[in-house]
């Protein structure tokens, strides 16, 4: 976080307040002709929003994630991270759980996807994945509710059906957070 404080330290009109153990924040003048306003880290988790200047501030809770991985795998997760967000670009990403997690509006506790590591490859997560009426076998059962997308290879990212399974996710959260649907009800065709 320190080396991305600094890139923005730099640009005009920009303050970036970090004082001992406490959360980092960059503040952009109001009126400032940037798409966000306030970026926030702490050891809970980030929020970035989407760009300060030329510098890509999303990418900085990539980036950060990266570096926690086996360095084999940081073309997987970014070519991941840019399907995820060519699909809804207005998701937030942060790195929780040891994951690069996806929300709507910073509401981490109802995520829509995650990019996690284990030694031999990488899994995109959906948190009602097991509701998502995915086609049989393209999401592997993890948790009573979670669906897992097992990768090994940058060229076994299919765009268009995480862009698929994204939008059929943040539909599901919806459902769930109105409480119209349960957790754990199911729609896998199996």
């Amino acid at each position: 976080m320190v080396e991305a404080a600094e890139a923005v330290r730099n640009l005009p009109g920009i303050i970036v307040q970090a004082a001992g153990r406490q959360p980092l924040a960059v503040m952009i003048p109001q009126g400032a002709d940037l798409s966000w306003k306030r970026v926030m880290t702490s050891s809970f988790g980030s929020r970035y929003d989407k760009v300060v200047g030329n510098i890509a501030v999303e990418e900085l809770a990539r980036e950060t994630y990266i570096k926690t991985i086996d360095q084999g795998f940081a073309p997987l997760v970014v070519e991941l991270d840019r399907a995820i967000t060519a699909a809804h670009p207005d998701l937030e990403a942060a790195v929780r759980y040891r994951m690069l997690m996806y929300a709507v509006r910073g509401d981490f506790r109802h995520w829509i996807c995650a990019i996690g590591a284990t030694n031999n490859r990488i899994c995109l997560r959906f948190l009602y994945g097991s509701s998502l009426g995915a086609a049989p076998g393209t999401l592997r059962a993890g948790s009573t509710t979670m669906g897992t997308i097992d990768l090994t290879a940058v060229q076994d990212v299919d765009a268009r059906l995480i862009g698929d399974l994204v939008d059929r996710a943040i539909v599901r959260v919806g459902e769930v957070k109105a409480g119209e649907a349960s957790p754990l009800s199911a729609k896998i065709v199996r």
